[in-house]
């Protein structure tokens, strides 16, 4: 259900500026290592019933902001695939509590991020 291979985008805010930076020290990453979060939606993601029996397929896009505290904030869904694909999505990445925040020159950071999760009927 949920491909590694796909691109993730991010950009972060530092100190409030405006000024979007596409460069940090290290990224925020889910769990213990940097492999963490692709095994967790890979777990976790559940293909709806309802959703698989009609062929509905698609790649949900979330975005949303890692704190500098490890907190995980304006979550939503930025391209749709289908309202239970989306659905799914969003319950699983809601449950993702555990973040390391992203660091810039030695300083936590706010860190945006764009996240694919693709569901295939095989």
């Amino acid at each position: 259900l949920y491909d590694a291979r796909d691109s993730l985008s991010a950009a972060f805010f530092l100190d409030g500026m405006d000024t979007l930076f596409f460069e940090c020290d290290s990224l925020p990453f889910f769990g213990s290592d940097k492999d963490d979060r692709a095994t967790y939606l890979h777990d976790n993601v559940k293909y709806p019933a309802e959703a698989q029996d009609a062929g509905i397929r698609g790649t949900v896009y979330l975005a949303f902001t890692i704190r500098r505290d490890g907190s995980m904030t304006d979550l939503r869904v930025v391209r749709s695939a289908d309202q239970l694909l989306d659905a799914e999505a969003l319950r699983v990445l809601q449950s993702m509590t555990e973040w390391t925040p992203g660091r810039y020159a030695g300083r936590p950071i706010d860190f945006a991020f764009t996240l694919p999760v693709k569901f295939s009927l095989r």
